[in-house]
């Protein structure tokens, strides 16, 4: 990217690895193929299997694909599976998620990869329009699609796919704009966004993890930021959102990081433990992206 980035493209912990965000932006910060959704799904599998073996690790290591891509025209999306499925198999999880833009006017996609390099097992369930994929053992990735709205439902449906003895750290839902809804007693509002115009399913991903110990969670707000902490293990996820819409975008990021800053410690933790960070943000330009990445920047080594 066209600005310094405190960050590594792949970090390794044990079995499990994350990557950063890979896009279809050359050495230079230059697009290539841009507008092609197909070429540049192409040049990120180039990317990401460059990067998995920098990291001595095989592609058969990568349990799941978050794919998030500019939805504009029908076959896109199927021929953007198309080319992942190829690439990589049928046992990987890939999760579409449609956006509305991006920052930089040309890209049609960003991917971040999460492996296991031990033995996991993947399986597929099929509950009454509810489909759920799932990966892994002692750490489970979960993405489903659903017709209904009921989130509710969904999340339940999910908990007993997965089994006893497994607990939710993470989730994430994308919900078609028609059917947004208010927080029901099972799901996080924080964690719903919008998955825009053209989708007609309620789509989400999940981290599970076995663990005899129940979650640590909380949930808190403090001045004008909401946090959900959940620990299980070695295993932690940290959710922050503003609830000041005063605020601009670069407000609320500090005082979301701020929080974060105060928390951590209470843990037991530090930014140094974090290996993986994801923003939603509403935002439309490069400069909005970088004055936000700035602060959040400023946090990593």
């Amino acid at each position: 990217m066209p600005i310094d980035l405190p960050y590594s493209f792949l970090v390794k912990d044990g079995d499990f690895a994350w990557s950063c965000g890979q896009l279809a932006l050359d050495s230079q910060s230059q697009i290539m193929a841009a507008g092609d959704l197909v070429a540049q799904s192409e040049i990120v599998c180039d990317y990401i299997e460059k990067i998995l073996k920098r990291a001595d690790l095989d592609p058969s290591a990568l349990r799941r694909l978050l794919l998030y891509y500019i939805d504009q025209n029908d076959g896109d999306r199927d021929a953007m599976l198309k080319v992942f499925e190829s690439r990589f198999g049928h046992a990987v999880l890939l999760n579409p998620i449609p956006v509305p833009h991006y920052y930089y006017e040309g890209v049609e996609l960003e991917v971040d990869a999460f492996c296991h390099s031990g033995l996991s097992q993947f399986r597929r369930v099929d509950n009454n329009g509810c489909q759920i994929r799932i990966v892994g053992e002692e750490a489970l990735w979960i993405s489903l699609e659903a017709d209904t709205a009921n989130l509710d439902e969904i999340f339940a449906r999910v908990t007993e796919a997965v089994g006893r003895g497994f607990s939710c750290l993470s989730e994430h839902w994308f919900v078609p704009e028609g059917l947004l809804v208010e927080s029901q007693p099972m799901v996080d509002k924080g964690a719903i966004v919008s998955s825009g115009p053209k989708s007609d399913k309620v789509r989400a991903h999940f981290t599970f993890h076995l663990s005899t110990e129940p979650v640590d969670e909380e949930i808190v707000t403090k001045g004008d930021v909401t946090i959900v902490f959940r620990q299980s293990g070695r295993f932690a996820w940290l959710q922050g959102r503003s609830i000041n819409g005063g605020l601009g975008l670069v407000e609320q990021t500090k005082a979301i990081m701020k929080t974060f800053e105060a928390l951590l410690p209470n843990k037991g933790l530090s930014f140094a433990d974090v290996v993986k960070s994801t923003t939603h943000y509403v935002g439309g330009s490069a400069e909005e992206l970088h004055s936000n990445m700035q602060v959040r920047n400023a946090y990593y080594s």
